[in-house]
C-alpha cells in the first residue's frame, strides 16, 4: 500500500500529520490485520515535520492493547475512543480502559478520542483529565469531537 501521494497532498495543504485508522477511515469495518497494514504503510511516511497518530480503539480491550503494542514502532502516538458496544458505566472504568491501552506503548504519547455521539460515552472531560493525569503517565491530550464548546473550553483551560 503506497500512501506517499496522499501524504504529499496533505503536506501541500499544510497538514502536519495523519490520524490513521480513525472513524473516517471506517476502522470498525477493518480486520485487525488490515489496521496493522494501514499503520505500517503510514509508518514509512513519518518524519520530523509529519507525525502519525494511530487510532487503536476497539470494542475488545485485548485487541486494542494488541494494536497499541504494534504501534510502538510504527506510530508517533496512539489514541483510543471509548468502547461503544459494552459502554463503560463510570468514568473510572473508561479511565481504566484507557490506562490499560496506554501501558502497551508507554513511550508513545496517548490521546483519548472523545466522540460521544458515536460511542455513547458522554462523561465530563475535565473530570476525565483530573483522573488521567494521575493514572496515565504518557497521556498527551484529547481529540475532542463534540459540539459542546463550553466543555471544550473547560478542557482547553485545564492545567
Amino acid at each position: 500500500m503506497d500512501i506517499s501521494a496522499y501524504k504529499a497532498f496533505l503536506v501541500n495543504n499544510k497538514v502536519v500529520g495523519a490520524f490513521a485508522n480513525g472513524s473516517t477511515g471506517d476502522f470498525t469495518s477493518l480486520s485487525v490485520e488490515e489496521r496493522k497494514q494501514i499503520i505500517e504503510a503510514w509508518s514509512g511516511q513519518r518524519s520530523d515535520d509529519f507525525v502519525v497518530i494511530n487510532h487503536v480503539g476497539h470494542t475488545s480491550l485485548k485487541v486494542a492493547k494488541e494494536l497499541a503494542a504494534h504501534s510502538a514502532d510504527t506510530a508517533d502516538a496512539i489514541a483510543t475512543l471509548s468502547p461503544y458496544y459494552f459502554k463503560p458505566r463510570t468514568l473510572e472504568s473508561l479511565v481504566y480502559y484507557c490506562a490499560e491501552i496506554a501501558k502497551e506503548a508507554p513511550q508513545l504519547p496517548f490521546y483519548y478520542y472523545h466522540i460521544p455521539v458515536l460511542t455513547g460515552a458522554d462523561f465530563d472531560m475535565v473530570e476525565f483529565l483530573q483522573l488521567v493525569e494521575i493514572s496515565i503517565p504518557n497521556f498527551a491530550g484529547i481529540k475532542f469531537t463534540e459540539d459542546n464548546l463550553n466543555a471544550y473550553q473547560n478542557c482547553a483551560n485545564y492545567a
